[in-house]
């Protein structure tokens, strides 16, 4: 079954036998309003309805059986209110995430929702802040220790978020295309930011002395500005963990426990100043170099 940029479908009305509804099954059928889904479905593939900017219903017909929402199932909808049945237990990045609010049945065992915001059934991680969502601030609940991939993608509404003490890990592309984002207050016990998590508008970043790990594209933030500071306890910094930072002319490294520098740490086509401690000229020399950092970047060690 397939209607891929069926553009006069406006209601859909899966077949009762159908127990799935493959990849890209509907992806870009914009006419489509309203989605009636039977019990018998079971798993709804990657990007099934994936920029269906139409679609605002999503209705249950009868006692549901899925299982399974892929990866953009329904991203880049504009769906009112998306209710999880109680038989769900693996939604994979932004499956849901085209929606204003998220519900789920009080009696499903791996999800639950507070707010409209989805979370896993233990508070422990964040799993989807709806895209849709116009709110502007958001303070995530104390008792979440992880930022979910692809948790705030595309939400163009976002402005700040406060993170909890609990929080320790921030997974890829977390705030990716959060494009009015500009204010983070990361967690003091914050030990991993994963790849691409923050490909937003930050102004500002201050980094807490429990980081550990920095990946590849970490910030990608056209208008990062200031100086930057690498805290204390960090051992691993990405390949472009600072990219697109044209803002940014320092960044004083305090680390003394660099186990792994990729290339082109900070991407930049202005000059920048890497200040470094003085004590671990040697070693850090095969991290540092223009060679491997770039002609526009300087290194001072004191």
């Amino acid at each position: 079954m397939t209607f891929d940029g069926c553009y006069s479908l406006k209601e859909l009305n899966i077949p009762p036998k159908v127990q799935t509804i493959g990849e890209g099954a509907c992806d870009g059928c914009g006419s489509l309003k309203e989605l009636n889904i039977p019990p018998k479905v079971q798993t709804i593939g990657v990007k099934a309805f994936y920029s269906c900017d139409g679609l605002i219903k999503v209705n249950w017909v009868g006692k549901s059986t899925l299982k399974v929402i892929e990866a953009d199932a329904f991203k880049d909808c504009n769906i009112a209110q998306f209710t999880i049945p109680v038989s769900v237990n693996k939604i994979i990045s932004s499956g849901v995430s085209g929606t204003k609010e998220i519900k789920v049945d009080k009696k499903n065992k791996k999800y639950k929702s507070k707010n409209g915001v989805l979370f896993s059934k233990n508070g422990k991680e964040l799993v989807c802040y709806p895209a849709n969502r116009k709110k502007s601030i958001y303070k995530i609940p104390k008792g979440v220790k992880i930022i979910g991939t692809c948790a705030f993608v595309d939400n163009w509404q976002i402005k700040k978020v406060t993170m909890p003490d609990s929080v320790t890990v921030v997974e890829q592309s977390a705030f990716s295309g959060a494009e009015k984002l500009k204010t983070v207050r990361l967690s003091k016990n914050l030990k991993k930011i994963e790849r691409s998590a923050f490909n937003c508008s930050l102004t500002a970043l201050k980094l807490p002395s429990s980081l550990v790990v920095i990946e590849d594209y970490a910030f990608n933030c056209f208008n990062l500005k200031g100086n930057l500071v690498v805290p204390k306890n960090v051992k691993e910094i990405g390949y472009h963990a600072f990219t697109n930072a044209f803002k940014v002319k320092k960044i004083l490294i305090k680390s003394k426990k660099l186990k792994k520098v990729d290339k082109e740490m900070v991407f930049s086509i202005n000059k920048v100043t890497i200040i470094l401690p003085k004590s671990k000229k040697e070693s850090y020399k095969k991290f540092f170099t223009k060679k491997r950092q770039g002609k526009n970047i300087k290194f001072i060690y004191k």
